[in-house]
């Protein structure tokens, strides 16, 4: 498939990336067209995959992409997502990516 050999790569200064606020969200990306007939009458799965995406809140730039299947949870590329990035000061994210486990990381890390 294609979007086995796309490869996106982002670069920035580091000096740029410090104490910054990022928006997390993630959005389906559709990988075939049969439409809602075929889908319906031959019962046929619909394809697609989810980007998960992280923006510089103040800059509007893209820090990081990640493509997953989408069975992928959001919760789970989160930490993914901010490892190639500087020092994060707030994230802004919405509630697919609430878990235990971020909610106890952040309470160890604040």
């Amino acid at each position: 498939m294609r979007k086995d050999i796309i490869s996106i790569s982002i670069h920035y200064e580091s000096k740029d990336l410090v104490d910054i606020g990022v928006v997390i969200n993630s959005a389906g990306i559709k990988s075939r067209n049969d439409g809602e007939y075929r889908s319906t009458k031959y019962g046929k799965r619909k394809e697609w995959s989810k980007m998960h995406i992280v923006v510089d809140r103040k800059a509007k730039r893209i820090l990081n992409i990640i493509i997953t299947d989408s069975t992928t949870g959001d919760a789970k590329e989160f930490i993914p997502l901010l490892e190639p990035i500087g020092k994060v000061k707030v994230v802004a994210a919405d509630g697919a990516n609430d878990s235990k486990y971020l909610y106890f990381l952040n309470k160890a890390v604040n």
